[in-house]
């Protein structure tokens, strides 16, 4: 299916549902933790469809599907308003590269996104290791 006729049922989609479409720069989706205190973002962090977070300073090790890692970070940059869908790459990794603070906490604050704690987000994370788990059980 080409581009533009996906981009054509998307449009007639949102209209019929009465949502609304957002577009965001996809930098780096795919090579950053969905973590919501630190985001560590490194390319050493995907192997082909499997993401597995490989922080060097925390015993981070989030494992999970790349889409799905992906999903999580689109979730979080809709509500980013210092990356814009037309910031550059290497602009978007500075922003995203920022040290954290002496407490601990981030810099920018919209990084960390409430919906990504708690038990719901306990309860994905042990689903997502599930099913890595059942991934490398029964591959060949």
């Amino acid at each position: 299916m080409a581009r533009n006729e996906n981009q054509e049922r998307i449009t007639v989609h949102t209209y019929v549902k009465g949502s609304d479409i957002k577009t965001v720069n996809a930098a780096y989706m795919r090579q950053t933790c969905p973590n919501p205190k630190w985001g560590y973002i490194s390319l050493d962090n995907r192997n082909g469809d499997m993401f597995h977070c490989r922080n060097p300073y925390l015993d981070c090790n989030w494992l999970g599907d790349v889409d799905y890692v992906a999903s999580m970070n689109i979730k979080s940059r809709v509500e980013d308003h210092q990356i814009s869908r037309f910031t550059p790459y290497r602009e978007v990794k500075k922003i995203l590269d920022e040290i954290p603070t002496p407490n601990g906490k981030p810099k920018r604050q919209n990084r960390c996104q409430d919906y990504r704690s708690g038990e719901d987000y306990k309860q994905t994370i042990a689903t997502q290791v599930e099913h890595v788990r059942w991934a490398t059980t029964n591959s060949h």
